[in-house]
């Protein structure tokens, strides 16, 4: 009498793992498509927050924050918006801010975008440009014109 032997052949093994191999190869792609739209909305929520804090810090001392340690200023403000300036999703940073010397009174804050590169941001007296490695950066500005804002 023989037994017939349980188990898997290696031809059914084999389609089960192309089956998952297929699978895998199609939600992938799409699965990092969707990450890649929440780090921008993430972005664009927490410009909007630290835009809020700058306007903010505005009404109360009756000029933007200095380029440097504006995160700083904003943090010490008794009427604060913000705990904290938090990180750039596409980055290891905190997001950057820039104001406008000769008149101080056109800034952009922006995220390094998708490639992680600033490239080159120039806030001018009323406008903001976008330009190489940085033409995909996100950002927030009291200018009236810009070049690039996703």
């Amino acid at each position: 009498m023989s037994q017939k032997e349980k188990g898997f052949t290696l031809l059914e093994i084999l389609v089960v793992i192309a089956v998952i191999g297929i699978l895998v190869a199609i939600l992938v792609p799409r699965f990092s498509g969707i990450q890649t739209d929440a780090k921008k909305k993430q972005a664009m929520a927490d410009l909007k927050s630290l835009k809020m804090a700058v306007e903010m810090y505005k009404n109360n001392n009756n000029a933007y924050p200095a380029a440097a340690g504006w995160d700083t200023l904003l943090l010490a403000e008794t009427s604060r918006v913000i705990d904290e300036v938090p990180n750039d999703p596409f980055g290891t940073t905190k997001y950057s801010y820039d104001l406008d010397t000769a008149t101080s009174g056109c800034y952009v804050i922006y995220s390094v975008g998708v490639d992680g590169s600033v490239g080159t941001i120039t806030v001018g007296s009323d406008a903001v440009t976008a330009s190489g490695a940085g033409a995909d950066n996100i950002w927030v500005s009291n200018c009236k014109t810009g070049t690039h804002n996703p």
